[in-house]
């Protein structure tokens, strides 16, 4: 093989291992934030307004670190998954549990489908 095909080889490797790491780690933030948006919508006692700030500050460093993976890779599932993340807020401003829920699901459908083909690739390669 020449250098060149290792090179773009190399690099392809690179970008899927960047890929991988921003959903694996977006992925996890989601999921605790599902578990956050659950107990905020379960306080009905004066907290329930520090409750709201604390989980729309993590609504917003999410929203945050989905734009520099986007902005990193380039990829547009990860602008897709911004729009449903805002939604998401959107319906957790509005006390809507249900649809609060339904979002963030749809947020981890496209971070998923961000990932898997750079899970593919690293699989041909024998590295997950």
């Amino acid at each position: 093989m020449s250098s060149l095909g290792w090179d773009w080889l190399i690099l392809d490797l690179k970008k899927a291992f960047t890929i991988y790491q921003y959903c694996e780690r977006i992925k996890s933030e989601l999921l605790i934030l599902s578990g956050l948006v659950d107990e905020a919508f379960k306080v009905k006692t004066e907290e329930a307004g520090g409750a709201e700030k604390v989980i729309v500050s993590f609504f917003e460093a999410l929203i945050g670190e989905i734009r520099i993976a986007q902005h990193s890779t380039k990829m547009n599932e990860f602008f897709d998954a911004e729009l449903r993340l805002k939604e998401a807020l959107g319906n957790f401003r509005l006390k809507s549990s249900k649809e609060t829920q339904k979002s963030l699901s749809e947020t981890v459908s496209k971070i998923t489908t961000a990932c898997s083909k750079a899970v593919e690739v690293l699989a041909e390669n024998n590295l997950i």
